[in-house]
């Protein structure tokens, strides 16, 4: 796990699961793992798909993207600051970032952990509620892409 603080807010990059529970949480929707065409004797077309199973007292939902989004970074960019608002406005004071649909719908780690990081240094600035923000990554690569853009958020944020 890494720990920093950005501002006021300390910021913890953790890989794997993360059981604790968070007053907001920001994942992916249902995260579409196969799509299998029908089988002309048995049965119909369908999808298999997960859902991530997180603590939180409010859910927020990154939007749907895929690699042939342009403006994929404003829109992951947005979908954070929206959800570090909403979180302040509430009261709450943790947030917890899940990277695996992302991951899943294969957009670069690097992109992801950016624009969250901007998102964080953006916020922070405002003397925001929050008092920290998890970013749980579920692969070594987005791992490694948070802990860069922690360590060079000074550079990545505006």
């Amino acid at each position: 796990m890494k720990r920093c603080s950005i501002g006021d807010i300390q910021v913890h990059a953790v890989m794997g699961q993360f059981d604790e529970k968070t007053g907001l949480a920001v994942v992916s929707k249902d995260l579409t793992l196969a799509s299998l065409p029908p089988d002309r004797r048995y049965s119909p077309a369908y999808d298999i798909s997960m859902r991530q199973d997180v603590q939180a007292d409010r859910i927020e939902y990154w939007p749907t993207l895929s690699i042939k989004d342009s403006h994929r970074r404003q829109v992951i960019y947005d979908a954070a600051e929206k959800a570090l608002l909403i979180a302040d406005e509430q009261g709450l004071s943790d947030v917890g970032f899940y990277t695996f649909g992302y991951e899943v719908a294969r957009i670069p780690s690097w992109e992801v952990a950016e624009e969250i990081v901007k998102a964080l240094h953006t916020h922070a600035k405002k003397e925001p509620k929050i008092k920290k923000a998890v970013i749980v990554a579920s692969s070594p690569t987005q791992y490694s892409s948070l802990e860069f853009a922690l360590d060079n958020g000074s550079v990545i944020a505006p």
